[in-house]
């Protein structure tokens, strides 16, 4: 009777002892998908935006495409290092007089060059567009014509040109891909490094209660007498044969 209530006092005594098992926080496997999807999304945002500016054949994105102000010609209703929306035009008589177009130059300075630049003329005359800088004191540029114009201007994104400038700075790859890049591996690794320490479950060591650790016990002790079992019974009967053949000989 004694024996019988000091079991029950140990194993009493044990369960009290044990530490509560940790529920698994789903909130931080969620959290770290929510980021990882954030990091990647800002990512190729901004290479996108980079390549896209940089471009010099650009195709236009839902009617729309990216320049990079490079002069002061248009300030200061464009400056410089600012980044501008470009709408694509579709016949000549969305063009009128005081519209900011982009295009390309012809003549003297501008030959060849993308040009943003404020129509004077009214609107395309005789096949002919005249522009000229809002900096440029009414100095015209060398007429283009409707096939000359890649846009019309639609406005400045101030979005875009935090991202270009910050990206293209002496420290905005480090700060826009290395560490993004290196934040992904860390999740990565530390998601590896679990799913290595899971059980067959799919559960971590901390994350098992009591009665789970006592029956994963049980199922390895049954699987250690299994395997003892069969060893004794391979060498029992290699032993047998061994005796056959020895007996064999002797005869």
């Amino acid at each position: 009777m004694d024996e019988k209530k000091r079991n029950e006092q140990g194993t009493l005594s044990d369960s009290q002892g044990a530490p509560a098992p940790k529920k698994p926080k789903k909130w931080k496997k969620v959290l770290g998908w929510i980021l990882t999807t954030i990091l990647i999304v800002v990512l190729v945002f901004c290479v996108v935006v980079v390549v896209q500016v940089k471009s010099s054949n650009k195709p236009f994105l839902l009617g729309y495409a990216t320049y990079f102000v490079v002069s002061g010609s248009m300030e200061p209703t464009i400056k410089v290092g600012e980044v501008i929306l470009i709408k694509q035009v579709s016949s000549p008589d969305e063009l009128q007089k005081g519209d900011i177009i982009t295009f390309r130059g012809k003549g003297g300075s501008l030959q060849g060059k993308i040009v943003t630049h404020r129509i004077i003329s009214d609107g395309v005359q005789g096949g002919m567009i005249t522009t000229c800088g809002d900096a440029n004191h009414g100095i015209a540029d060398t007429p283009i014509t409707y096939d000359d114009v890649i846009g019309k201007y639609f406005k400045t994104s101030a979005v875009l040109t935090t991202v270009y400038t910050v990206f293209t700075s002496k420290y905005g790859f480090l700060f826009i891909v290395f560490i993004p890049l290196l934040i992904l591996l860390v999740v990565q690794i530390v998601n590896f490094r679990r799913a290595c320490r899971m059980d067959k479950d799919g559960k971590l060591p901390e994350e098992k209660t009591a009665e789970e650790i006592k029956e994963q016990a049980l199922k390895e002790k049954e699987e250690e007498i299994k395997r003892k079992a069969i060893e004794d019974y391979l060498a029992s009967k290699k032993r047998i044969e061994q005796a056959e053949r020895d007996s064999k000989n002797k005869k």
